[in-house]
């Protein structure tokens, strides 16, 4: 990355071949990679098949998906993978990246958490420091599985800007 890091779209192209050559046809990886300029507040991303991080824009209350730009890593060796954004992050904004393990937590009455149930969990939260987020999700996700064992891995990142 550190050689690569000026364009996103040749880094993930260049990882994708190694990924392709190393893995059998069964074992892909989904994965977001955002490059956070602190100067601009600006976002740029590449996200390979990975679910959309979920941006919440606190000054104006509002929720926006960053889409995925490409396909998973290691699935096909001439894959291609734009660059999203730059978007202009500001001051109160949250963007959570996480894996469907969060939203489709089932309990035990065959409900999933949810994406509404998520970003409601963001809004209510967003005043709150990253760390407090993320703790905010994950036990969000606990309470609603109640006694149900948790069935996928849970991977979760919250940027808060200040």
């Amino acid at each position: 990355a550190g050689q690569l890091d000026e364009d996103l779209s040749v880094l993930l192209k260049t990882l994708n071949c190694y990924l392709v050559r190393d893995t059998d046809d069964r074992r892909f990886m989904t994965l977001f990679y955002g490059i956070l300029d602190g100067g601009d507040r600006s976002l740029t991303w590449c996200s390979c098949g990975h679910d959309p991080a979920i941006w919440f824009q606190r000054d104006r209350g509002t929720f926006e998906e960053l889409p995925s730009t490409g396909l998973p890593l290691g699935i096909i060796d001439e894959a291609d993978y734009d660059v999203g954004g730059p978007v202009t992050l500001a001051a109160g904004d949250v963007v959570l990246i996480g894996t469907d393990g969060i939203w489709e937590a089932m309990n035990d009455g065959g409900e999933q958490f949810g994406k509404d149930r998520l970003r409601e969990t963001i809004a209510a939260s967003a005043d709150l420091s990253a760390t407090d987020i993320y703790m905010a999700v994950l036990n969000a996700v606990n309470v609603h599985l109640a006694e149900v064992p948790q069935a996928d891995d849970v991977t979760l990142v919250v940027i808060k800007v200040l």
